[in-house]
């Protein structure tokens, strides 16, 4: 029976894509209307290629009536204030949005992950060892589990922590100066980085990640 969850990379693994829609990735950005040229015409075919196959992936969930705890039951779920809900088009167009952004995002993550280890010699040496652990737990050749992942309490921090310092997103188009009010509740300007909540926001500090860190 064929696999229809949708597990991110492995569904454009399992697709090999031709063209790679990742090479014409900055065309799915900016591009708003068709242009007769190469890489366009490129763009358009994986684009309608991928769409196709989540399309069949969504008529297949539907007909089985299956449930699943992932992104593409959320969006099938999903219904508007006036009892909207989003068309099978849309629902392909988000998950093809999450794709993409999830591959700079992730790839920018794991960098900045990898620099601020490389600052901290220490803090570098006990994610390793916290990894070697776990490692040797799961006899070294077996597929980590999810609730291995979770056991990851350092690692997890240190991802934390290079999120708050460092930015993923590659487009930064306008930017908030002050707070913001939207609908009766007060949008904190960079919460991560206010020195109202912490005395040394501008360091990279994994303990502020600790359950009994104190705010200011």
């Amino acid at each position: 029976e064929r696999n229809i969850q949708l597990r991110g990379f492995e569904l454009l693994k399992v697709i090999h894509l031709e063209p790679n829609p990742f090479d014409i990735e900055r065309d799915l950005i900016t591009q708003t209307f068709k242009l007769k040229r190469p890489q366009f015409l490129k763009y358009y075919k994986a684009r309608r290629r991928l769409s196709k196959i989540i399309c069949d992936i969504i008529c297949e969930r539907k007909e089985k009536k299956l449930f699943e705890r992932d992104l593409l039951s959320c969006l099938l779920n999903w219904k508007g204030e006036g009892g909207e809900v989003l068309s099978d088009d849309q629902i392909a167009d988000n998950i093809i949005g999450v794709l993409f952004a999830a591959q700079d995002t992730t790839a920018s993550a794991m960098t900045w992950v990898v620099k601020y280890l490389h600052d901290e010699p220490k803090l570098l040496e006990s994610v390793k060892a916290e990894q070697k652990a776990i490692h040797k737990s799961n006899e070294g050749n077996l597929p980590l589990s999810w609730d291995q992942t979770r056991n990851m309490r350092i690692t997890h921090k240190v991802v934390l922590e290079s999120l708050r310092m460092a930015s993923i997103i590659s487009f930064h188009f306008r930017e908030a100066i002050a707070d913001v009010e939207y609908k009766g509740q007060k949008n904190i300007y960079y919460i991560c980085k206010t020195s109202a909540l912490f005395k040394k926001w501008d360091f990279f500090c994994v303990k502020m990640h600790h359950a009994n860190y104190p705010l200011c």
